[in-house]
């Protein structure tokens, strides 16, 4: 669901009984600011695509992604995790083929072996960037949250 007017910046992902709610004229009697979990985002970039996917509603959109998902191992999960752009050189080759063969925008990349337990959250919104590089799509917080997990569900210290 977007906005009723203009051109929407986010796309959000809401419940049958909100929908109703909104199509039934809610609107009309309150402001609706905000209605569900956001999904995609408009994408201002030169891009093949108009909306890149947001990491708060990634875990219902990845399950149904085949083109833009790539699995990665341990190590090049760790290294996705970061605030600045990561030269793919720095990944494993396997990822590093992978990746360069995406066009320009957002991607998601998981952990193997938990590409089907998506509640463990350890799945990443990334951005293929123009160069030979990606971005991290998500914010400090979050990515210290999963970085945490990572150390806990790994057994690292």
């Amino acid at each position: 669901m977007g906005r009723a007017c203009g051109d929407s910046k986010v796309l959000y992902f809401i419940t049958k009984t909100i929908r109703k709610l909104i199509d039934d004229g809610l609107q009309t009697r309150v402001t609706v600011v905000t209605s569900g979990v956001k999904g995609f985002v408009r994408n201002n970039k030169e891009c093949d695509v108009g909306f890149r996917l947001s990491q708060e509603g990634v875990h219902f959109v990845a399950p149904h992604m085949t083109k833009r998902k790539i699995g990665i191992d341990l190590e090049d999960f760790e290294k996705c995790l970061q605030t600045e752009t990561i030269q793919l050189e720095t990944f494993s080759d396997e990822f590093a083929s992978k990746a360069r063969a995406l066009s320009m925008g957002s991607f998601v990349v998981y952990l193997n072996g938990f590409e089907d337990d998506y509640i463990k959250k350890f799945v990443v919104v990334m951005w293929r960037c123009r160069s030979d590089a990606v971005n991290c799509l998500v914010n400090k917080a979050e990515l210290n949250g999963m970085k945490s997990k990572v150390r806990s569900v790994m057994g690292k210290a």
